[in-house]
């Protein structure tokens, strides 16, 4: 069996060598089709098959040799090339071109496949991550090459010139999808492809090392990250959800913030799911009253919302209790679309999707989908707009609403709810936090549900854990609504009026907490008018007593007076106003 002393030996013996005359064959007892050959001053591996012998490498380490090869590295590259040799005879086939391997590479990856014991469903943003990787300009000059002809050099320019034009973390997803691609034609289509016996070369390849701006930019990043973490927490999550709810109620016309948009938010802050898995709830799956839950009553029912297996990260369906206040702003999303989608387009439509984008047309990307959900990047163009990152028509920058909170971006929240979680061991368990953000349970073994095997908990456990979840959700959804009706929140309601019903709203109202300070409960009006915004930003005054029910309606949620509003939720014009 060659070994490194064997090797040691060898190179020894080369050193001594004074012409190549001596050539000396160390055969492997393993891998019998392995060979060790020194020859004069050279030490080389080479594979054995058919009566054949083919060198693969270096067996001796030399600067500027890309051919060495260490002995675990030799026996690997020795296998593959035997078997490419063994096979007798070679395919009738040219072999794809990296177009080809593009286009079969992706169709592969939009139907369900097995790996291992699990079947793999199609996810939409694995595919739209790949297909914006190969999409670069940069693999232009890639089309037409045979894949049986690309080389190192080939990839290694390719990941220079995409870290050059668009930075170091598109140049490491650009390798990782380069490597798969070529791997599962090697290892599924080899024929085909034309990657008959050739050695895995692509594996050996690492992206370039980032320069020293983009290290100073990850460790902005960091930095940034843990500020953030350490200052927001609920109670700014609840003057972030009062701004929101204010800043939705002021824009009108081409500004106006779609249903779908306002309603996500509460749903990605109370559900502490993706936003991706988020906005991919249907209607039919969610379930207004669930009467398993301990917690749910005729007046205040609690729900039961599912996603499918697709929807999800971890490929795994995935429930979550509902609370009441929840399936209110499901409710309002609801009716506000149906009563948009009739005023500018004249339909009465209902679509599959709980959160449906108010365009009815097809995107672009996605021809036969008639009825698009919302685009998950909307949420975050909507959080940029309220920060004052987004530019308007005119190409400035928009009014900064969150100028006097901590940064934050949608995943943040997850973080936020599960380090207040944590500071209440005595009302819920660990397990009960990792079950509501969809992670696996840890394994603890007082608990006698979790003696049991692997193999069981694996492949025949369907329990979601929802008395966990619940007890979590629970908690959380507490905490964040009392911390946005301290913010200055009220109860959100329709932002459209539906002709046909335009103040009976038909479900029962959800209680918010009693808190010190004049408050609006179940849409009731304080006795002193309420300024609303505007799209001028500028509060508008109305009626001290609304004469019909749709005044009502606007007013129950146009928020406390200038004077009542916290600091974070006033604009620089008003707070000028009031001193």
């Amino acid at each position: 069996m060659i070994t490194d002393e064997v090797v040691t030996g060898a190179l020894a013996r080369a050193a001594r060598a004074k012409d190549s005359n001596e050539c000396y064959d160390y055969c492997d007892t393993e891998q019998r089709y392995l060979v060790l050959r020194q020859r004069g001053p050279r030490v080389g591996w080479f594979v054995r098959a058919n009566g054949q012998m083919k060198r693969i490498g270096n067996a001796k380490r030399e600067p500027g040799d890309d051919s060495y090869l260490a002995v675990k590295k030799a026996r690997d590259i020795a296998g593959a090339r035997y078997y490419g040799m063994r096979s007798g005879r070679r395919p009738h086939t040219k072999g794809w071109s990296w177009a080809d391997l593009d286009r079969e590479f992706q169709a592969s990856r939009q139907v369900k496949r097995k790996k291992g014991k699990r079947v793999k469903l199609p996810a939409p943003s694995t595919l739209s991550d790949i297909a914006g990787c190969f999409d670069k300009p940069q693999f232009a000059a890639w089309q037409t090459k045979r894949l049986s002809n690309l080389t190192d050099v080939d990839l290694i320019e390719l990941l220079d010139a995409v870290h050059r034009e668009r930075g170091h973390g598109a140049c490491c997803k650009t390798l990782a999808w380069v490597r798969a691609a070529l791997t599962w034609a090697r290892s599924e289509r080899t024929i085909e492809s034309g990657l008959v016996g050739v050695v895995p070369w692509w594996e050996e390849i690492k992206p370039p090392q980032p320069t020293a701006d983009e290290i100073e930019q990850m460790e902005e990043r960091d930095r940034e990250f843990n500020a953030a973490r350490a200052a927001f927490k609920v109670e700014a999550l609840g003057q972030l959800l009062a701004i929101h709810e204010r800043y939705c109620a002021g824009r009108s016309g081409n500004r106006k913030v779609s249903p779908a948009v306002r309603a996500s938010l509460w749903w990605v802050v109370f559900t502490l799911n993706r936003k991706y898995t988020c906005t991919q709830l249907r209607r039919s799956k969610l379930q207004y009253v669930d009467p398993l839950n301990p917690y749910s009553t005729t007046a205040q029912p609690w729900g039961t919302a599912e996603w499918p297996a697709e929807g999800v990260k971890n490929k795994r369906r995935f429930m979550l209790p509902i609370p009441p206040f929840l399936l209110h702003i499901a409710r309002c999303c609801e009716r506000d679309f149906e009563a948009l989608i009739e005023k500018r387009r004249g339909l009465r439509i209902r679509s599959d999707w709980m959160f449906a984008s108010s365009r009815r047309r097809s995107r672009r990307n996605h021809p036969q989908n008639p009825d698009p959900g919302l685009y998950p990047s909307s949420l975050n163009a909507h959080l940029r707009a309220m920060g004052g990152r987004k530019k308007n028509g005119k190409g400035e920058y928009t009014e900064n609403y969150l100028g006097d909170l901590p940064q934050f971006w949608p995943h943040l929240v997850r973080t936020i709810a599960t380090d207040f979680l944590k500071e209440h061991p005595d009302k819920v368990s660990g397990a009960a936090v990792s079950a509501l953000l969809g992670h696996v349970l840890p394994h603890d073994r007082s608990d006698p549900d979790d003696k049991m095997s692997e193999v069981t908990r694996e492949f025949y456990l369907t329990s979601q854990e929802m008395p966990l979840k619940t007890e979590a959700m629970k908690l959380w959804s507490d905490a964040v609504l009392l911390a946005y009706v301290k913010a200055g929140g009220t109860l959100p309601m329709p932002h459209e009026l539906d002709p046909n019903s335009p103040a009976k709203l038909g479900w029962p109202l959800p209680k918010l907490p009693q808190v010190p300070g004049p408050q609006q409960h179940r849409g009731r009006l304080a006795a002193s008018p309420r300024p609303r915004f505007t799209t001028g930003g500028k509060p508008r005054q109305t009626a001290a007593t609304p004469e019909t029910a749709s005044q009502r309606v606007r007013l129950a949620r146009a928020g406390p007076p200038l004077s009542e509003t916290p600091p974070a939720l006033l604009t620089r014009a008003q707070r000028l106003a009031i001193g």
